[in-house]
């Protein structure tokens, strides 16, 4: 499970963080759904905390899904 930055058990470096959000990003890109995610988490209400992550819907095409998921 992700571990929240804030979290004393957090146990990426700096560098090891920005390398997985740049992976997160690149993914987001690549199943053109940057928009939408943008979209939903200016909207949400929710933030962020110890034990809770925000939750997002990702409506990823088909063929790009088929990819990353069993389908």
């Amino acid at each position: 499970m992700w571990r929240y930055k804030e979290q004393q058990s957090f146990s990426y470096t700096e560098e090891e963080y920005m390398q997985r959000l740049d992976y997160v990003a690149a993914a987001l890109v690549s199943w053109g759904v940057v928009r939408s995610v943008q979209s939903q988490l200016a909207a949400t209400k929710e933030r962020p905390r110890v034990g809770k992550a925000v939750s997002i819907m990702l409506d990823v095409p088909g063929d790009k899904a088929r990819e990353w998921i069993a389908v």
